[in-house]
């Protein structure tokens, strides 16, 4: 299971109050939003409070058929030491079975890239259409994408870690549903991104290859453990 330190340094974002992030970075707030949609108007909005959600960005794509990418990052500010980073957690909603043309990634990555599995290192979960999850992992020296067993029930709020507490070279994967016993989906062979010395920054992201589908889904939170 993943671990815990004694005295981590913490980050955590809750998405709730304040403004909606945009393309423009703002002074003390590191998300931007991505949105690459040139004629549909994807729509990006706060969430009421829930009995497991204090809130959270909701983001839906517009029925538009056109290649569109959705989500936010830290506008490349690549703020995070892999080999200071424990973990990292994300609560993430999908609001429906996706399309088999749509795609949600998130993690952490290098810099921006409208496939997220390109960014020349990363670790991150993946989902596909029928909402089955993966996983993958890649530096100088290797790229990898590996199935799990865990399909996701649609509007279902699931928490998702990648623990770093092991090194880069031992990278485990949990998931599970809110509240509940959270399963390592990466067994029985952890990841490892041991080639890469790049600092990096979380990232979620929506794409579209095409078609009229308005797949949608809710960031809750998102936090991290770094070592001191």
């Amino acid at each position: 299971m993943e671990r815990h330190l004694r005295n981590p340094a913490p980050y955590y974002e809750e998405f709730f109050g304040g403004a909606i992030p945009t393309a423009a970075a703002v002074v003390g707030y590191p998300w931007v939003l991505r949105d690459t949609s040139p004629a549909g108007a994807p729509t990006v909005a706060f969430q009421n409070q829930t009995s497991l959600e204090l809130g959270g960005l909701s983001f839906a794509m517009s029925a538009t058929s056109e290649a569109t990418v959705l989500g936010l990052d830290w506008n490349d500010i690549r703020a995070w030491n892999m080999d200071r980073l424990q973990q990292v957690e994300f609560g993430v909603r999908v609001s429906q079975t996706l399309n088999a043309n749509s795609r949600l990634a998130f993690g952490v990555g290098t810099a921006y890239n409208a496939d997220p599995q390109a960014q020349a290192a990363h670790a991150q979960f993946r989902l596909t259409g029928n909402n089955l999850l993966r996983i993958a992992a890649r530096d100088s020296a290797s790229n990898v994408e590996q199935s799990t067993t865990l399909t996701l029930v649609a509007n279902t709020l699931y928490q998702f870690v990648i623990d770093f507490s092991r090194g880069k070279n031992f990278l485990q994967f949990y998931a599970g549903t809110y509240g509940g016993p959270r399963n390592n989906v990466s067994l029985p062979t952890p990841l490892s991104i041991a080639a890469s010395s790049d600092a990096v920054q979380p990232f979620i992201l929506m794409t579209k290859a095409s078609g009229t589908q308005t797949d949608a889904f809710v960031l809750d939170y998102v936090k991290a453990e770094f070592r001191r």
